[in-house]
């Protein structure tokens, strides 16, 4: 589950995005794939000129996204929102990941050019527009490591903050003296709060009550390091490596399961202490888990503990580096979650377990 703040990208109420393969015309399927995140998709989707633009974003091609849009003609029909919508979506992201703030901004701009008819076919435009707010007074500045620790609560910590990849915002409880903008942010299962927009630092943030490092402002850092270990004057052993994928405000690694052969996105959140199977996952293989009884299912996040309608699995595995790992007691949400794009959700008891570092500059996962 999203641990924290997040805008809504996708379509809220799209009349294809949860519809059958065969009920869906081309276009939609390759758009419906760059909604859920697909990472192997049909093949004459894989074959798309826009698809293969969101390829090169998620595998972390960074430079080559703005020039592989540009040539794909279906974002050159101004009659096609909703394809226009990905167009920049694909483009501002790859943007935002590389720290060119101000070429994400004028690609956010225009998106809401077409924002009447979006709002029409039910994209959540006034979050969007506190994206942009939010994107336009961010300044990059590299930075080379950050050393975490894990606080008393169990929490992800640099220094006072806590570090939530499931937030692509910071926030800070502080007072806000400077007050951008203030925007809905869609909190939990489609429900809105109001946030300001701040800007007294040299970062922005939103006015929230808690202090929180968030995904955009974590990927300064080339190097994010779990589990120090002390020096022996010889060079560091990383151990495995897992392959860093980037999404829209997402980072994942892909993995298999023991239902099909096919590989998932495991999306990481550290501001969540337990890991989850998300609603994805559950509607490709409703027909093995809808059995299982419906019951309240607990969660929590940088702000607390919550409860969500969902199914329990005494056991789960996912392939992680060439080795098993069994979570016992996972739950599975059942209804939609804003991570269109996640099969399953990791959470601190995966992260602190298995991860040593994450590098932002070599796009890898470093595990023991």
């Amino acid at each position: 589950m999203k641990s924290c703040l997040f805008f809504v990208f996708a379509v809220v109420s799209s009349f294809y995005s949860f519809a059958s393969g065969s009920d869906l015309t081309y276009e939609q399927r390759v758009l419906n794939s760059l909604m859920l995140g697909e990472q192997n998709p049909e093949p004459d989707v894989a074959q798309s000129c826009l698809y293969q633009s969101y390829q090169r974003l998620s595998r972390g091609d960074f430079e080559a996204v703005e020039a592989q849009v540009k040539s794909c003609s279906i974002c050159d029909d101004k009659t096609n929102v909703v394809a226009l919508y990905y167009c920049h979506k694909i483009t501002s992201s790859s943007f935002i990941w590389m720290g060119k703030y101000a070429k994400a901004y004028q690609s956010l701009i225009e998106t809401l050019k077409y924002k009447e008819e979006l709002v029409r076919l039910g994209f959540d435009i006034q979050a969007f527009n506190g994206l942009t707010s939010y994107v336009k007074n961010l300044e990059f500045h590299k930075i080379s490591e950050a050393h975490l620790s894990v606080n008393n609560k169990g929490e992800l910590t640099l220094g006072k903050f806590a570090v939530d990849t499931g937030s692509i915002f910071d926030t800070r409880k502080k007072k806000c003296i400077n007050a951008i903008s203030t925007s809905k942010v869609n909190y939990l299962l489609n429900s809105h709060e109001t946030f300001v927009v701040c800007d007294d630092d040299n970062f922005p943030y939103l006015n929230y009550p808690k202090d929180i490092l968030g995904l955009i402002h974590l990927s300064l850092y080339e190097r994010i390091i779990f589990k120090p270990e002390k020096s022996s004057g010889t060079a560091r052993v990383l151990g495995n490596e897992l392959k860093l994928y980037f999404d829209f405000d997402t980072i994942f690694f892909l993995s298999k399961t023991g239902y099909d052969d096919s590989e998932v996105n495991v999306c990481l959140d550290t501001g969540s202490s337990k890991s989850s199977v998300n609603f994805k996952f559950y509607r490709k293989h409703f027909n093995k888990l809808i059995e299982l009884k419906t019951q309240a299912v607990q969660s929590s996040n940088s702000k607390g503990n919550y409860n969500i309608r969902g199914k329990m699995l005494d056991s789960f595995d996912i392939s992680i580096g060439g080795r098993t790992h069994t979570f016992k007691k996972i739950p599975v949400f059942i209804d939609r979650t804003p991570w269109f794009h996640c099969d399953v959700i990791a959470g601190r008891d995966l992260i602190l377990e298995h991860f040593k570092e994450i590098s932002f500059e070599k796009k890898i996962i470093y595990i023991k």
